[in-house]
């Protein structure tokens, strides 16, 4: 399942007011099943070099992450996030 909606500003890993619903959603979903996992994948566009790029779209899969647990309180073992740049994002 992949979910959209989460929004940083350029070159940024805060997240936007204007994601709460998402996280709404998500937290919903994961308090409805209590054994699922949830991977946070974190991208970027392509615009800036591939190593900043890739560590920052690590840096927003953990800020969701972060935001889940504390905002939330989703367990931290339920959820996993990996960076993949611009890969796979779909952005231009």
């Amino acid at each position: 399942m992949r979910i959209y909606g989460i929004y940083f500003n350029f070159a940024s890993a805060e997240i936007k007011p204007q994601s709460k619903p998402t996280l709404d959603e998500i937290a919903e979903v994961m308090a409805a099943y209590p054994d699922w996992k949830l991977n946070v994948a974190g991208h970027t566009d392509n615009i800036g070099g591939d190593a900043f790029n890739l560590q920052l779209s690590r840096r927003r899969a953990e800020a969701v992450k972060t935001a889940l647990v504390t905002q939330y309180k989703i367990s931290p073992d339920r959820l996993t996030t990996e960076g993949y740049g611009d890969e796979h994002s779909g952005l231009a």
